[in-house]
């Protein structure tokens, strides 16, 4: 554009290069680096629905291997695991997803937290731990688990 003699050039930025870019932002940041966790989210690069989810929370996953795929304009696109880790699940099928939504995190195994030992009682006697609000069997006794109470909370 050339204006009283002088000159600029401007770049048209769509919704999907501005997520690109605020996607390699964070990676440049180290996203989590802070804290001291290496993670690595997956994000939806476009609004749909969760059609599949082809892994379990808690699963261990390969770098590349499909964690969720999403409906969007009549196509499936899969999401895959940026790094090989276990994968904690944020979304699960039929569920509708937005831009740049964060629908799991790929834990990479060192970091992956391991099962606390067995609780001692004072007598001594070893006792059977309470369960681990993300382990799968815990999920499942949540009510929101029970796709016939989804939303109902």
């Amino acid at each position: 554009m050339h204006v009283d003699g002088r000159a600029a050039a401007f770049t048209v930025v769509d919704r999907a290069a501005r997520s690109a870019r605020r996607r390699a932002e964070r990676a440049a940041a180290g996203d989590g680096a802070a804290h001291g966790v290496a993670q690595a989210p997956v994000r939806v690069a476009m609004p749909g629905t969760v059609s599949d989810v082809p892994v379990a929370d808690g699963d261990v996953v390969a770098a590349g291997q499909p964690v969720v795929v999403v409906e969007a304009m009549k196509m499936e696109h899969p999401l895959l695991a940026p790094v090989a880790g276990v994968v904690r699940l944020d979304v699960r099928a039929g569920d509708q997803v937005r831009l740049d939504q964060v629908v799991a995190v790929v834990h990479p195994p060192s970091v992956v937290e391991t099962d606390p030992p067995p609780a001692v009682d004072p007598d001594g006697a070893a006792s059977e731990p309470a369960p681990d609000p993300a382990h799968p069997a815990a999920a499942a006794a949540h009510p929101q688990a029970d796709p016939a109470t989804r939303g109902a909370s």
